[in-house]
């Protein structure tokens, strides 16, 4: 079977050309349709220090940079010893033999990098050695990185052909070390390419792009990593007629400008990073209380202080919600993707002159030095929002009401004061309590004109949510779907039934319940339907241990199910868990014989070998629900089991089963949709069992 993915890994010192390696292999397959997703991690100074970047390239969309390496490749030692531990088996590791020798290393050969690269008469085509001799290792075909140096290399100078010749040169003298060393990972599949035209970007740029598309017209910003690169795109690419792009000495200058320019009626966005942001506190408070429209975006970075100027960490979620003193909360946008980037961007400004206050954009190292390709943006499909502006005469005061007033643009009529103090209709001060909280109420009310926003949700029934945000997200949504394709689902329900001989007679119990915190979560103990009305109590004693108990008046049932316990799954497991009910007691104390230590594996729910006195229909649960819930029935012997749900006008909506099923306690999941797998609409469904000659019917509601 051909391979569908492929990690590597470069690894050295700054300025080897670590990140050159991993950006030029992630350029060249992208250009012949893989999808490629790079990252970066290097330190602060600007040569030096250990830097590795990993390179993804996959048929299929990528959430992730990947976890175990297919390939290593060290430029020294150092970087050697630091990575090993992540390579899979069977992976490979290349070494830069002419800086050190690995001795004893199955898995492993040399080349001399930089050697290699002078013979072809090009010092500088390390990279391309080695990126020949990946290709070889999973079977890419040359040409396709020809094709890459040569439209890399096109440049109209004199010298393009003989520097497009000297790296091909580099890429097979890389090819012919690979050949030798008898290694190979297994031969990629063929590239499908994405539909429509690709762009290989960074966050930083796609950011930028966004921006652009919005009509920014000023850009003031001040050196920081990692928003520095934000500073560069604008400086080359904004300049133009009405357009402005200055580096500033200060983060408060930045922000103040910005104020100053978006007063001006300019659309005004500046960037930078945690230590940079808390600077501009007062600064975005004054474009908040004056009502002023301006972006500004955060790119993480590790903190405190100077913290880590280079790594990645979500470390300002609390700090951009709520930047400065007094009551003030920012709008924010945290972009998990290079595509929401752009989009982030874009809509930061939107969301800006809609509301006319400050917009937060929170982006991260992780996400502004990835590398990746997305759908080029269709800019022709782009709308901007413009800014409501006041065309009247003068005397207008532009604070007055309790909602959005136009903005006059300064110099024309209607002009008022963009004071930072409390003030009034026109803008001048003002210490009047009551025109405090009026004002208040107005800059909050103001939010709900932002309320328009959606968000990706799956399986929103299940009692557990994951909510990742910014560079977590892809990481978050791999797992996700590895422990999913593994056939775990964190967040099922485990059902466990309690069965007792005789039940009849109970007015109340009390027991502990006794379970693998580390696997299991308690949700609920459901009563049988016999003991409906019973009051029911649960207290948690420790991880792994709760003490329940119910009363009520009005047992008349026999054997069978007394109770349902029901957990939801906190990770996959494979191997059996155990439960126990222990001390458990009924009405005055007397103690129940039955319902002893049971045994469940993930997926079955109990003991295989439980097999119930009498067919049966239960409740399902939740429910109401939405959108997924669990039916519950009981085999006592095999049968053709037919589970069907229909509307309230008897229309067939679903059959969820319809085969033969030994015996066994069972139950199935319903996700709302039809027989075509569409939603179906809210409302009262009705759920029907024939399971031999038994046959029942039950109810239930279904809440969107």
């Amino acid at each position: 079977m051909k391979n569908t993915d492929f990690v590597v890994r470069f690894a050295g010192e700054g300025g080897q050309g670590v990140v050159t390696s991993a950006d030029g292999f992630a350029s060249a397959n992208a250009q012949v349709g893989y999808h490629v997703q790079t990252f970066s991690t290097f330190p602060s100074q600007i040569r030096g220090g250990p830097v590795w970047t990993q390179t993804r390239i996959s048929t299929e969309p990528i959430r992730s940079s990947g976890d175990d390496l297919d390939v290593l490749v060290a430029f020294n030692e150092y970087a050697y010893n630091e990575h090993k531990s992540e390579i899979r088996e069977g992976g490979v590791i290349i070494f830069d033999s002419g800086t050190f020798e690995l001795e004893g290393v199955e898995n492993s050969f040399g080349m001399a990098f930089d050697d290699l690269a002078r013979s072809t008469g090009n010092a500088r085509a390390a990279n391309m050695v080695v990126m020949g001799a990946l290709a070889y290792l999973v079977e890419i075909d040359q040409s396709i990185l020809e094709q890459f140096v040569t439209k890399r290399f096109t440049r109209g100078r004199p010298n393009d052909q003989e520097i497009i010749e000297s790296n091909i040169k580099a890429l097979t003298l890389g090819r012919i070390e690979a050949e030798n060393s008898g290694f190979m990972i297994g031969q990629m599949a063929d590239a499908i390419p994405p539909e429509g035209e690709q762009v290989l970007i960074n966050g930083n740029v796609a950011l930028s792009l966004g921006a652009m598309a919005a009509g920014i017209d000023v850009y003031v910003g001040y050196p920081i990593s990692p928003a520095t690169p934000i500073l560069l795109f604008m400086e080359n690419n904004l300049p133009g007629p009405g357009k402005f792009a200055y580096q500033s000495t200060s983060e408060i200058e930045s922000i103040t400008s910005i104020v100053g320019a978006a007063f001006a009626g300019k659309k005004a966005m500046t960037a930078t990073a945690g230590p940079g942001f808390t600077l501009m506190g007062e600064g975005i408070g004054l474009a908040w209380m004056a009502e002023i429209p301006v972006v500004v975006v955060d790119v993480q970075r590790g903190g405190p202080s100077t913290g880590l100027p280079t790594k990645t960490e979500q470390s300002d979620l609390l700090t951009a919600l709520y930047p400065g003193h007094g009551d003030m909360q920012m709008p924010v946008i945290a972009p998990g993707t290079v595509e929401e980037c752009f989009v982030a961007g874009h809509r930061a400004f939107a969301w800006a002159e809609r509301y006319q206050g400050p917009v937060v954009v929170l982006s991260e190292h992780m996400l502004s030095e990835r590398n990746q390709n997305i759908p080029k943006p269709d800019l022709s499909k782009v709308n901007s929002e413009n800014r409501s502006v006041y065309t009247g005469t003068n005397g207008y005061q532009r604070y007055d009401g309790w909602e959005l007033s136009p903005m006059p643009i300064p110099g024309n009529p209607g002009s008022y004061v963009a004071n930072g103090s409390e003030h009034d209709g026109m803008g001048d001060t003002t210490h009047r309590p009551e025109r405090h909280v009026q004002m208040t109420d107005r800059r909050f009310n103001k939010l709900k004109l932002l309320e328009d926003g959606t968000y990706e949700a799956e399986n929103t029934g299940w009692p557990i949510a994951v909510m990742p945000w910014g560079g977590s997200k892809g990481s978050a949504l791999t797992a996700y779907q590895t422990l999913a394709d593994q056939g775990a689902d964190p967040g099922m329900l485990v059902e466990i039934p309690i069965h007792i001989s005789n039940g009849s007679n109970i007015y109340g119990f009390t027991g502990t319940i006794n379970y693998d915190h580390t696997i299991l979560a308690y949700d609920t103990l459901l009563l049988s339907d016999y003991l409906d009305g019973y009051l029911l109590e649960f207290n948690q004693l420790s991880p792994g241990e709760i003490r329940i108990a119910a009363a009520g008046n009005n047992p008349d049932g026999e054997t069978g199910v007394f109770a349902t316990l029901v957990f939801y799954v906190t990770d996959a497991f494979t191997e059996e868990t155990s439960i126990s009910i222990t001390d458990l007691t009924w009405n005055e104390g007397e103690m129940i014989a039955v319902a002893a230590e049971m045994t469940i594996s993930y997926g079955l729910g109990i003991d295989a070998a439980a097999v119930p006195d009498v067919f049966a229909l239960h409740q399902n649960y939740p429910n109401p629900f939405n959108p997924i819930t669990r039916i519950n029935y009981d085999l006592p012997e095999d049968a053709l089991v037919n589970i069907t749900i229909y509307d309230m006008m008897g229309r067939q909506v679903k059959t969820l089963i319809n085969s033969e099923q030994t015996a066994g306690y069972r139950n199935i999941r319903w996700n709302a949709t039809n027989h075509l797998g569409q939603a179906v609409s809210a409302g009262l469904y009705m759920y029907v069992i024939q399971a031999g000659e038994f046959m029942e019917t039950r109810k239930m509601v279904l809440l969107k």
